[in-house]
């Protein structure tokens, strides 16, 4: 090719292939920056519905108007609702911005531009969404029961492709006689294939538990349990529980608490599963800061290299403090970041107690309870940590949302669960009008930006089940995307105790009941006592599980839904077909898990973080 020429068409080739690498060859423009806010779905459940959201800034220094949205399928609507959502069209002053909200009904894999005329300006990352196939994923519960002979099992079920079975080698490869030991799996955990289930048998005391699974919940053996397998120090026939568990990427943990030789005083304490082995970082060696007499944690949880382990302890004077012990570094450290040396809510008297753990993305937040100075009321507690920073109370006696329904001061109020995603976390439980009533109420407190405003968004009557009575709790949480659920039970006006799940589908923008006395399917053959103890949720799946009576038995049921929410379905409940073989008249559920593909979102957050 003659030089000349070559020279005159090189910025012919260079503008063709600068067009080539943005997705739908829009013509480019320097009107705006579009980049994702936070990080982008990979997946969307079956019916259901995932939201992504971009932040678009005028970069000009004039106003920039009628500019619309194009190059999406029919699968991809924009939600113009919101503080600070962009408009249709998009109006946006000199160098002023918008979030972009896009919700996702189906699969796409397209770039995007804003558009007025032939002025394009393309996002900096296109959306890639696949429906995801539930056939990938297993759902554990974990629990007791008992046989005829009123010998006492784990209970732990699976369901994998629709079919729901009791793996035997959690029975078999048990390290005491059931018949003797009562063994009780509190809670579950699985990242990918790598499955936890925690608790305790009472074989010649009460020791602490765990199973294990590195193939989905398929096949089990235990760990701990076995004489050898406690910390040196455990003083058998005493104590030890293990009540939580959360597993991430090569680390799994399990947290509760025991009775050392030294002290004979029950101490919180961790095993920790990485590299293949386990080990017991916290343990009454390292105790919190002036512990004396008691300690436990009650919740885990852990989101790539970060895990917190949440609950309480005394000191010698028989206070209790909250306590929150901490790992950045994927379990090689742990360190104390809540205790009674660290910052307390202004009236902070006594009864400190985290009940609930969730850590995603960037943010780790901590709920419970404590006891102002007047000893008459009981506070909500929710502390949280952005990006590994310190901890803070962002809601107590002082700080936080005002609450809308109760009068000043709290009476007997306190968070239960936890749960976060990319678009949202909750916090819920329960509380008490005043000191004089027996009503008492179901409370969900939730944050849609990262943790910077909390909000209620269960309080008040009106925001109870429709036929709801008294004694209403949330006992657990799940959110996967912009998908939460929060499960527990209440009584109706026929003074029936009923199991309930309140959920959002739109990140938070509303709450409805997908089950209660008046919604949702209802269990059969139902009696009296049904509640829900636990609920997970997976890339738009989740799953709750518990009891319910019907006469005299108590049976275990769980329920899940396969569509973000659309629909419910009880899989375990008094049929016959879906209980253990030798299920006798008693059965509960308490912890969940589901196993699959939950690198996606690890894998999302490495590609799409801003």
């Amino acid at each position: 090719m003659n030089a000349k020429l070559r020279f005159r068409l090189l910025p012919i080739y260079r503008g063709l292939l600068l067009l080539a690498l943005v997705p739908n060859c829009y013509p480019l423009s320097q009107n705006f920056l579009i980049e994702p806010n936070g990080s982008l779905p990979t997946s969307v459940p079956p019916g259901g519905s995932v939201t992504a959201n971009f932040t678009v800034t005028n970069l000009t220094h004039s106003a920039r108007n009628g500019y619309e949205v194009q190059g999406l399928p029919g699968t991809v609507t924009q939600v113009t609702s919101g503080g600070g959502a962009c408009g249709d069209p998009i109006n946006l002053s000199a160098l002023a911005s918008c979030n972009l909200e896009l919700s996702i009904t189906g699969a796409v894999h397209s770039g995007f531009a804003i558009c007025k005329g032939s002025s394009c300006t393309t996002s900096s990352v296109p959306l890639s969404v696949t429906v995801e196939n539930n056939s990938n994923f297993s759902y554990l519960a974990s629990g007791t029961y008992n046989d005829s002979d009123l010998a006492f099992f784990p209970l732990l079920v699976q369901n994998k492709n629709g079919t729901v079975t009791y793996p035997s080698t959690i029975i078999t490869n048990l390290p005491t006689n059931p018949t003797y030991s009562m063994p009780y799996l509190f809670a579950t955990s699985c990242n990918a294939n790598i499955c936890i289930s925690v608790g305790d048998d009472n074989s010649n005391g009460i020791n602490p538990l765990v199973a294990f699974s590195g193939t989905g919940g398929d096949t089990w053996t235990y760990p701990i349990g076995g004489v050898g397998s406690w910390p040196t120090d455990f003083n058998p026939g005493s104590a030890g529980i293990f009540s939580a568990a959360s597993c991430t990427t090569n680390l799994c943990i399990a947290g509760g608490t025991y009775t050392d030789l030294n002290t004979a005083f029950p101490h919180p304490f961790i095993a920790q599963y990485k590299s293949g082995s386990w080990t017991y970082p916290i343990t009454a060696q390292n105790p919190p800061p002036n512990f004396d007499i008691f300690g436990r944690f009650n919740n885990v949880s852990c989101m790539d290299s970060t895990c917190i382990a949440v609950g309480t302890y005394q000191n010698i004077s028989s206070i209790a403090f909250p306590l929150i012990a901490e790992t950045t570094d994927g379990g090689t450290t742990w360190n104390y970041v809540v205790d009674n040396t660290t910052t307390l809510p202004s009236n902070y008297a006594n009864h400190g107690e985290f009940f609930g753990a969730s850590c995603f993305d960037t943010i780790c937040i901590a709920g419970g309870t404590y006891e102002d100075q007047s000893f008459a009321a009981s506070f909500p507690l929710l502390a949280q940590s952005i990006s590994g920073g310190p901890w803070t109370y962002v809601i107590d006696d002082a700080t936080g949302p005002a609450f809308p329904a109760i009068p000043d001061p709290f009476s007997l109020t306190r968070f239960n669960t936890t749960s976060c995603s990319a678009s949202i976390c909750i916090a819920a439980g329960t509380y008490f009008y005043d000191l004089t009533t027996t009503t008492q109420y179901a409370l969900l407190a939730q944050s849609t930006n990262t943790g910077s405003l909390w909000t209620y968004a269960i309080s008040t009557t009106a925001q109870q089940p429709s036929d709801f009575s008294q004694n209403a709790q949330f006992t657990s949480s799940g959110c996967t995307d912009n998908f939460c659920v929060a499960v527990g039970f209440y009584t109706n006006i026929d003074s029936n105790q009923l199991p309930m799940i309140a959920q959002t589908t739109d990140g938070g923008s509303t709450w409805s009941y997908a089950i209660d006395g008046t919604h949702g399917p209802q269990l059969p053959d139902y009696t009296s006592s049904a509640q829900f103890n636990t609920a997970s949720c997976l890339n738009g799946f989740c799953m709750a599980a518990g009891s319910y009576m019907v006469g005299q038995a108590t049976y275990p049921m769980y329920a899940q839904s396969n569509n973000g929410g659309s629909q419910w379905t009880y899989i375990v409940t008094d049929n016959a077909l879906t209980l253990p073989s030798n299920f006798n008249n008693f059965g509960v559920f308490s912890g969940s898990g589901i196993s699959g593909s939950s690198l996606m979102n690890k894998i999302k957050k490495a590609l799409f973080k801003k």
